[in-house]
């Protein structure tokens, strides 16, 4: 039996550990944060390992049972207030009052042993409430995301990019925080490289829903405003020795939804603006772009589908608002099924749609039929206006997001929920907007 001793920047000791258990080592022990001995069977392949670690110094061994010396170094841990880790080959009990975890060391980093799967269960007991979606962002052992079960989250959602340790944890997908859906957890955890949490913060921003908290770890203390200057709102640091954690609210900038912000209201905006330039504007093409943006605001804003009317409602004048739903109604689905509005009953008088284009007045304005030749009333909507002042209600929400971060975060939610289950009424329109252009 021969043994290596090998040093190593502090941040990568745990993947070095994890590393020679793969090689086949039959025990390792930690001599300090920098340097770790691994010891092997005769039989192993020294050279292929001498030529893998040139700067590591080689030691003939006694014939003795290294694995159970290695083993006898890992001993259970109490961690936190919660939690008892045990290593595998141990049946100890857990203390009244702490969850029992199971570790299989040096397969996947996340032992329990390292100080930063320490502080991050230490802040999953904490921040966890029952019936929370939490993700693991590089699951590793899957430590973290059995805790957060555990601790009651309704749904944990674990992925890693190491294939291998995405096996040994026995769950989750191999992929990271780009493959999850938009405002998908209530809180995310992620102890990996300081690189990784800087390249993926976005990320973690774009998953969690609004009010959602981040722990952050696997970086030194020396490393922390690096982190925090990516994460943006750091709620607290924690320490444990040389290394750190950060927790934080995220927050999304106007500018990481401005595309998703283009792609509903901008186009729509840009659309009418474009056919009001015309000296002949298509009058029932804007009234059908009216529609939508009434459509797209509603669900935007957390209303139900059935209430666009109220959007609708809001863009006219007195005495009309009283009767903006039957206008709505009649309207949209018009314009949905035959592009021309329907014929509607107010009471005992019929009234038939009319659509124009004036650049003043008011957004409505009626002509009285004359009953005893059977000629039907007359509702004239001036599409300039009511499409004038939609594009006020689009521009005022697009302030509110550039002002408001729970706007953005609600914004974000509803975009992508928007893009899989867009409102009927909208689809209609869309198809007939599409089948006319």
């Amino acid at each position: 039996m021969f043994s290596l001793e090998i040093d190593t920047d502090a941040d990568e000791r745990d993947l070095l550990i994890a590393e020679l258990w793969e090689l086949g080592s039959a025990g390792i022990v930690e001599l300090s944060a920098t340097r770790v001995r691994a010891f092997f069977d005769a039989g192993a392949d020294r050279a292929a390992l001498r030529e893998r670690y040139p700067g590591a110094a080689v030691r003939e061994e006694e014939d003795r049972d290294w694995v159970a010396e290695a083993r006898e170094l890992l001993q259970p841990m109490e961690v936190g207030r919660r939690f008892f880790l045990v290593p595998e080959w141990r049946d100890d009990a857990a203390p009244p009052g702490r969850f029992r975890i199971m570790v299989n060391p040096g397969m996947a980093f996340g032992t329990g042993v390292h100080e930063t799967t320490r502080l991050c269960l230490e802040a999953l007991e904490e921040l966890i409430k029952t019936g929370m979606t939490v993700l693991d962002v590089g699951t590793g052992s899957g430590i973290l995301a059995e805790a957060a079960e555990l601790l009651g989250a309704g749904r944990v959602i674990a992925c890693d990019v190491d294939e291998e340790a995405v096996r040994i944890a026995g769950r989750g997908f191999v992929g990271s925080a780009d493959a999850v859906r938009s405002a998908a957890a209530d809180l995310v955890v992620a102890n990996i490289s300081p690189e990784a949490i800087i390249k993926l913060a976005p990320e973690f921003a774009r998953v969690l829903r609004a009010g959602g908290t981040l722990v952050a770890s696997g970086f030194n203390a020396s490393e922390v405003e690096m982190v925090k200057a990516a994460l943006g709102k750091a709620r607290e640091v924690r320490r444990k020795g040389e290394w750190a954690a950060v927790v934080a609210e995220m927050e999304i900038s106007f500018e990481k939804i401005e595309k998703e912000f283009s792609e509903t209201f901008g186009y729509v905006r840009q659309d009418i603006a474009e056919l009001l330039k015309n000296d002949r504007p298509l009058h029932y093409t804007i009234a059908l772009l009216v529609c939508c943006a009434c459509e797209m605001l509603t669900w935007h804003r957390g209303l139900r589908d059935d209430r666009a009317h109220e959007v609708f409602t809001s863009l006219l004048t007195e005495p009309y608002k009283a009767v903006g739903k039957t206008l709505w109604e009649s309207l949209r689905n018009g314009l949905a099924h035959k592009f021309r509005p329907d014929t509607i009953r107010i009471e005992d008088d019929w009234w038939r749609f009319t659509v124009f284009s004036a650049r003043s007045g008011p957004p409505v304005r009626v002509t009285k039929g004359q009953p005893h030749l059977g000629g039907p009333h007359w509702i004239h909507l001036n599409v300039r206006i009511l499409s004038e002042r939609v594009i006020s209600q689009i521009d005022a929400y697009e302030q509110e997001l550039r002002t408001n971060p729970n706007a953005r975060l609600s914004f974000q939610e509803r975009s992508e929920r928007y893009i899989r289950t867009i409102p009927a009424g909208a689809t209609s329109i869309a198809d007939t907007l599409r089948s006319v252009l």
